[in-house]
């Protein structure tokens, strides 16, 4: 598991990692902390990092973001345009929140008037300066980050498909190409394996079966929805059209023909399979909440 701090002032941001040091191992957990002072910093190392916290500076320093100032650690790297145009923490949420929806945010800030923008970006909560290590324990305990770790490494365990390693967690969609299978990542390129359409899906959801955590943060054994018989009747994995995979824990909203991923994908829906598309996502939604 990995956790990124963003806090422009330096003082500030070396006391908070301290202070979650500290948290880590009085609960003899695992789990490493990279430190930034800009957005440009941390974005440019989002792009090789999964992070599944990120506490967030709700204000950031333009002059800091300007100057394209090293993060803690030392390390600094050209960014795209977009990364310029980073004007505050909220900004930065968005942009994680466009390319992964499981990374659980944090607001670093001196006030809670932010309901709106914590809304907008799914937020799990605040972290108020002073930051105190009493704040700092109370925050990590709300949001379970204990089990979050347990889940991380579930999250991170691969299936082996045609040689390749890989992490089902990190596969949003897939699509047939003759003899091939192309593997839509929530990270990097699409990933091209010569293999059996249904010895992907098989594998995968086979994956998912085995350990559970990775599915739906927590809710074990959410694949599995019994029928009548006992049987499971929705798998994590689901073919929407022939030929198309999808990730049914990335899908975000469904249309007449098409499901919507988090990041923008769209993935068809054949025409007769759409009453049954949209009643998997539904129960696999559904179960969420139990």
């Amino acid at each position: 598991m990995k956790i990124a701090i963003l806090e422009d002032n330096l003082d500030e941001l070396r006391e908070i990692k301290a202070l979650v040091d500290r948290y880590l191992a009085a609960q003899t957990l695992d789990v490493a902390v990279d430190a930034f002072r800009t957005a440009r910093a941390f974005l440019a190392g989002y792009e090789s990092n999964r992070y599944e916290l990120v506490l967030l500076d709700c204000y950031l320093d333009s002059t800091l973001m300007d100057l394209g100032q090293e993060s803690s650690q030392g390390s600094s790297s050209e960014t795209s345009g977009e990364a310029n145009q980073i004007e505050t923490g909220f900004d930065v949420a968005k942009r994680i929140r466009k390319a992964d929806s499981k990374c659980q945010i944090v607001f670093i800030t001196s006030s809670r008037d932010f309901a709106v923008e914590s809304y907008e970006v799914d937020a799990k909560g605040y972290l108020l300066k002073p930051v105190t290590y009493e704040r700092v324990a109370e925050m990590l305990d709300k949001i379970g980050l204990t089990e979050l770790a347990g889940l991380a490494e579930s999250d991170q365990r691969t299936v082996n498909i045609a040689g390749c390693d890989i992490v089902p967690a990190d596969v949003m969609w897939a699509k047939a190409s003759g003899h091939y299978v192309d593997l839509y990542m929530t990270h990097g390129e699409p990933l091209r394996l010569r293999v059996n359409f249904s010895d992907v899906q098989d594998a995968l959801n086979a994956a998912a079966l085995a350990y559970p955590s990775m599915q739906l943060r927590g809710q074990v054994g959410s694949s599995q929805i019994p029928s009548e018989e006992g049987q499971r009747r929705v798998q994590q994995f689901y073919s929407c059209a022939r030929g198309y995979l999808v990730n049914l824990d990335d899908v975000v909203k469904i249309k007449e023909d098409e499901y919507v991923l988090y990041n923008g994908s769209r993935v068809p829906i054949s025409r007769r399979n759409f009453k049954a598309a949209r009643e998997a996502w539904s129960a696999w939604s559904a179960q969420s909440f139990e």
